[in-house]
């Protein structure tokens, strides 16, 4: 009832991000998305749920393009199935926006962190879950242009957000680490 979902062999389903990741990891573990080290382990799981969590980017992100398709179509079953979803009021549309900004300067000093310590990655010296889910969710806040992420226009629209707080939050740098990441390490363009 829920997507993303992985299925393998005959192992119960998963639904959540951590424990996609988790199996991914046991069935291919070269190279590794989580590191070794325990404290860079912690760290990277921190900043995935940050990400992919309830109340992290991807679900904020989906709050507000929620909010402006109710204010298109309130009386739509499927947004009133999303709403339910989501678990949303206005207030939680407020909350999503605080959230979203929260995440992003997040990244962005995480970010800054590592560059100052010479290290180009989300999370010590190596790709991580945490530049994979970056890459990938940052879409939701400035997606990929149409040769790397074909998308018909009013998708495209619909993910179009034109939130001066927000794109205030989105440190440039962040755009480039992720446009570097599908560059070194993802395929585009993007098949949906």
């Amino acid at each position: 009832a829920s997507f993303p979902a992985a299925m393998y062999a005959d192992e119960r389903p998963r639904t959540g991000w951590a424990e996609i990741l988790l199996l991914a990891e046991r069935l291919e573990p070269e190279p590794p998305l989580l590191p070794a080290d325990p404290e860079e382990r912690a760290l990277v799981l921190g900043i995935s749920h940050e990400i992919c969590g309830e109340m992290g980017l991807a679900w904020c992100r989906r709050l507000l393009m929620l909010e402006a398709r109710m204010r298109a179509a309130p009386d739509d079953p499927q947004v009133r199935a999303f709403a339910r979803k989501y678990g949303s009021g206005g207030e939680g549309f407020d909350a999503a926006r605080t959230r979203l900004v929260e995440v992003l300067r997040m990244l962005g000093n995480q970010q800054q962190r590592q560059r100052e310590a010479g290290r180009g990655f989300l999370v010590g010296s190596a790709l991580s879950a945490a530049d994979v889910y970056w890459a990938t969710f940052s879409n939701m806040v400035a997606l990929l242009p149409p040769e790397k992420l074909p998308l018909p226009d009013p998708l495209r629209a619909a993910f179009s957000l034109e939130d001066a707080e927000v794109a205030e939050a989105l440190h440039p740098a962040l755009i480039r680490h992720r446009d570097w990441i599908y560059d070194r390490y993802l395929k585009t363009p993007v098949e949906l």
